[in-house]
């Protein structure tokens, strides 16, 4: 469907005083009112969030390509720098982290304990602009190929077997080694700052804290977190409440020095590589374990119901007094079922029934059988694969002494995933032998039924009943005394018989007794006896191995969280709430650039530079009393796009600013320029709301008018006289 631009435009052309500045490309109304905007940085894709907490993500010609709904309200969300992925921030502290080809969610991260309200991902560059990765050489697919991915489907009857999918080689749940350094730092709404590489691996937290007042007072709103693309600092701007004055929160900047990712990017970034893959493929090996519980405990509770319970009940009924044990290991004995074995062979389940719980014992074998052999050992085998490559740059981190990578640690977690290797093997064998034991079984009771029937003169023409052998009685008798009374497979993959360990599991300090308590007997934890070790359910043994892996990835996090320290907290100034200031912030030299507004209609610019004799340079501009700041954001490379609406008029204004042009001087200087009106512009007849978004790589914008309007801006290209045609 074509047609002719909009209305809309149409009178945005006619109160435009900058000659046609931004060209609009898709001006269009939603049912919802939008509370964020984010543009991909490497697609022309605009990733909206709702009022309602749900993600929308459309086209350059606003056409929906998915929709994604949460649990937990969702409260920020940033891309990935290659654009390949979506980090969402919830109100329960997780992150989300979302494919952006269909929606799915790829990751959930646990960072958080308060709502995470900012988040900000960002590439890292070395001395060189881009980071070395031919340190390590990536033999891990050469050797044992890709990770299995366990199916959604893995239920009981599903036919897993037959499927041998393999993981796809996402970046953001299995970076490449080739891939380079990025970091997701993510903030929550009590200051609490983490940063995880690759968006998948938790490498440093730490917790905001104004040192440099001697009152006391509360953390305010977090306005904004943005970290250097050399990854020597993190600023992050956020307000602090002061009781003595109410109602005011004082605006402050707090710089980490964060030397050591620049210094040891290519160690931290081969640590992290180690640590995601890991993780990656323990979620693969719990969910395929939890797939194989699932499935096993369906047909137990088949068997229970439709076999034990309704033999009881014929005994029951038939007042005999021995228990389903003894009356199976009797009509095994003399051949000849009782009147209650009679009832509940030919009536209860019958010949048909028996056939159906028989096909089912036999699928759900097979399948748990697949899911363990086929999914589970070979991910298991690439842990261990993993974690010898990691012994080896543990040796070498211990020699240069960073990092904290203990080489004891990694040590004793290969030994329990040599176990639980060993353990898997056992369990899928003691399936097998589970397997013909039912089969047997089954196949008994079917030749009870018919020696039964043609007892009687029923048996049907082509049946026959097999005899059973003294060798196959023998199996019987062994099914009966074991897995009849006793199931020997549930223990090993129920969750009941071990304490519940997530993945990832929280990351715990160093410095705490607690953990060095648990360290120390992880390490003084004996598994080298086989008869004991062949005991430990497959259950317990796994958590054993999430726990030990726990423990070897908490000494980098805690090691890094150290390293960084606070440089410098400045104020930037104050302001009433709920009234809080737009605020920005952008790499800019070897510093950052911090644009806000302020009251009395000024917009204040920071050049922060880290340097202990000038911190900071800064300067105020004048804005006007007949406009009010709606919102503001760094379009390009000290480009500021200002977006204001008219005060007694129903009309607003976007305006790009180049910050080079303003005379930077004193960040502490309270003198007011004019702000030069003579760039870019053009004016909207409508009253804007937030948000705004630019993006200087795509040379787009989106501006939302009444919380429910969205108009979409070529910002690189001017209107000419001639009506443009809008593909929709």
């Amino acid at each position: 469907l074509r047609t002719t631009t909009t209305a809309m435009a149409m009178a945005m052309d006619e109160a435009d005083d900058g000659g046609g500045s931004f060209s609009v490309l898709v001006e269009k109304k939603t049912w919802k009112v939008v509370e964020r905007t984010e543009w991909s940085p490497a697609m022309d894709l605009l990733a909206v969030l709702t009022q309602d907490g749900q993600l929308t993500l459309h086209r350059l010609n606003w056409q929906k390509l998915w929709t994604a709904a949460f649990e937990a309200s969702a409260v920020d969300i940033c891309w990935k720098p290659n654009g390949k992925a979506i980090a969402v921030g919830h109100v329960n502290g997780n992150v989300s982290i979302l494919d952006v080809e269909n929606g799915d969610l790829l990751k959930t991260l646990r960072l958080h304990q308060a709502p995470v309200v900012r988040l900000r991902w960002t590439w890292l560059m070395g001395k060189q602009g881009v980071l070395p990765t031919e340190e390590y050489v990536d033999r891990l697919h050469d050797v044992l190929g890709e990770p299995i991915v366990p199916l959604p489907n893995q239920q009981s009857g599903g036919g897993i077997h037959d499927s041998n999918r393999k993981g796809k080689r996402d970046g953001a749940v299995w970076p490449d080694p080739e891939e380079t350094m990025n970091v997701l730092c993510s903030c929550d709404r009590d200051g609490h700052v983490a940063l995880s590489a690759f968006g998948v691996v938790k490498i440093a937290h730490w917790c905001i804290d104004d040192r440099n007042s001697t009152e006391e007072r509360k953390l305010g709103e977090i306005l904004k977190i943005e970290l250097a693309k050399n990854g020597t600092k993190l600023v992050t701007v956020y307000g602090v409440k002061d009781p003595t004055e109410c109602g005011k929160e004082h605006i402050r900047a707090e710089l980490m020095d964060l030397h050591i990712l620049n210094g040891k990017m290519k160690e931290i970034h081969q640590v992290a590589l180690f640590s995601a893959r890991v993780g990656m493929l323990m979620e693969y090996v719990a969910q395929s374990v939890e797939a194989a519980r699932k499935s096993w405990k369906d047909l137990m509770d088949s068997f229970e119901k439709k076999i034990k319970k309704q033999l009881v009940v014929c005994l029951q009924d038939d007042g005999s007094m021995n228990s389903t044990y003894e009356e199976l290991l009797s009509l095994l004995a003399c051949g000849a079922p009782s009147r209650a074995m009679e009832q509940f062979l030919l009536v209860m389940p019958g010949e048909s029934g028996l056939k159906r719980i028989a096909k089912q014992a036999e699928a759900a074998c097979a399948d748990v059988h697949a899911i363990l052999a086929k999914r589970a050992y070979p991910n298991l085998r690439m842990v261990l694969y993993l974690l010898e490559d990691l012994l080896g740059l543990s040796r070498c981190i211990n020699r240069i002494d960073v990092l904290g990578v203990d080489e004891h640690c990694v040590l004793k977690a290969l030994d329990l995933v040599t176990l639980l290797l060993l353990q898997v093997q056992r369990v899928v064998d003691a399936i097998e032998t589970v397997q013909g034991q039912y089969q047997l079984f089954f196949k008994w009771l079917n030749s009870v039924i018919l020696m039964h029937a043609e007892d009687r003169g029923e048996r049907k023409v082509g049946e026959e009943a097999e005899a059973v052998s003294l060798m196959e009685m023998d199996r019987i008798v062994q099914f009966l005394g074991l897995q009849y009374n006793e199931d020997c497979i549930s223990p090993h993959l129920s969750r009941s018989h071990c304490r519940h360990v997530r993945w990832p599991i929280p990351y715990p300090d160093w410095r705490d007794s607690h953990l060095s308590k648990k360290v120390r007997a992880l390490l003084h934890l004996d598994f080298s006896d086989d008869r004991y070790s062949l005991d430990v359910p497959l259950a317990h043994l796994f958590a054993y191995v999430e726990e030990s892996l726990g423990v070897v990835f908490a000494g980098p996090l805690d090691c890094l969280s150290r390293s960084f320290k606070r440089s410098a907290s400045l104020p930037l100034g104050e302001t009433i709430h709920p009234a809080l200031p737009c605020v920005d912030v952008q790499n800019h030299a070897d510093g950052f650039l911090i644009a806000l507004s302020e009251p009395q209609f000024c917009l204040r610019l920071i050049h922060l530079t880290g340097s202990s004799t000038v911190p900071a340079l800064g300067a105020r501009l004048s804005m006007g009393a007949s406009s009010e700041l709606v919102d503001l954001m760094f379009y390009k490379d000290s480009v500021l796009a200002l977006l204001f609406n008219g005060k007694g008029a129903s009309e607003s204004k976007l305006v790009l600013l180049d910050c080079e042009e303003v005379d930077l001087h004193d960040w502490e200087d309270s003198r007011i320029q004019a702000l030069p009106w003579s760039c870019r512009q053009r004016v909207f007849p409508h009253l804007s709301s937030q948000p705004l978004a630019v993006m200087g790589t795509r040379g787009v914008g989106c501006l939302v008018f009444g919380g429910k309007r969205v108009v979409l801006l070529d910002m690189e290209e001017d209107e000419g006289g001639e009506e443009e045609e809008v593909e929709e």
